[in-house]
């Protein structure tokens, strides 16, 4: 039964695609997410930063082996949250207007080359 309201579901998109967003709700809607996956995954680009630019001797009493190893650190002498955000600020506005540009042109260029393929098409 669910895979028969499955296939009915993807039938009726098929010849009835859902509206697309206008254009300034697709920037807006990729503002955010761009936003929420920057505050996300800055943890992980700070462990990354810091691997990246340590010392890169292994004799060195601060080498840091592995990811885990990094972010303990780093939550242990600069605390859990204060620590592993530190840049976050500047992260977010950085990531922010690039995902919003590169989200909106794909969805511009979709909406072009579909209209020029369903003109083709009636042709």
């Amino acid at each position: 039964q669910q895979q028969q309201q499955q296939q009915n579901l993807a039938a009726t998109h098929a010849h009835h695609p859902p509206p697309a967003l206008p254009l300034p709700a697709v920037l807006v809607a990729a503002s955010l997410a761009g936003a929420l996956a920057a505050f996300a995954t800055s943890p992980l680009d700070l462990v990354k930063l810091r691997l990246q630019t340590q010392n890169v001797s292994s004799a060195h009493p601060d080498y840091l082996c592995h990811s885990f190893q990094a972010l303990r650190r780093i939550a242990k002498e600069e605390g859990l949250v204060r620590g592993l955000f530190r840049g976050v600020g500047a992260r977010i506005l950085f990531q922010v207007p690039s995902v919003a540009v590169t989200l909106s042109t794909f969805e511009a260029l979709k909406r072009l080359l579909q209209h020029s393929s369903s003109e083709s098409d009636s042709d």
